[in-house]
């Protein structure tokens, strides 16, 4: 019988901060979590709307481990997410009409779905410093 590896079945979360930033956070898959009020049951205090949310994860139901505040929103990232990128691009031509030339724009757009979570490839000439910067 194998025994299990406890790190392969950990769950991590991937937070949103009020600040735009993002944290990811592995737990073991038994620990609970909750999102709500900072002080739970409070009707003032200014702890109300967003500005008063906290994360929450414990080990078992009493023993809490983290509490992260500021956090807007937050999910599984084994939960396969896609958002709609759309691509515009523009080219100028010019037309020769009765009355003269005359620029004409023309558009396209390429709508796709893409996984946030997965890396972006690097354009090569991105990577390269531009010449007489080395030192």
């Amino acid at each position: 019988m194998r025994k299990r590896d406890i790190r392969t079945d950990n769950v991590t979360y991937l937070l949103t901060m009020k600040d735009g930033t993002l944290k990811k956070v592995t737990v073991p898959p038994t620990w609970k979590v909750t999102f709500g009020p900072i002080v739970p049951g409070a009707k003032s205090g200014g702890y109300t709307g967003t500005e008063g949310l906290a994360l929450r994860f414990y080990e078992g139901e009493e023993k809490q481990r983290a509490v992260f505040t500021g956090v807007v929103d937050f999910r599984d990232m084994s939960i396969q997410i896609e958002e709609r990128v759309t691509k515009t691009q523009q080219e100028t031509f010019t037309k020769e009409t009765p009355q003269g030339a005359r620029n004409v724009v023309v558009e396209g757009h390429i709508h796709e779905w893409v996984n946030p979570d997965k890396p972006v490839s690097t354009p090569q000439e991105f990577l390269r410093l531009p010449e007489g910067t080395k030192k």
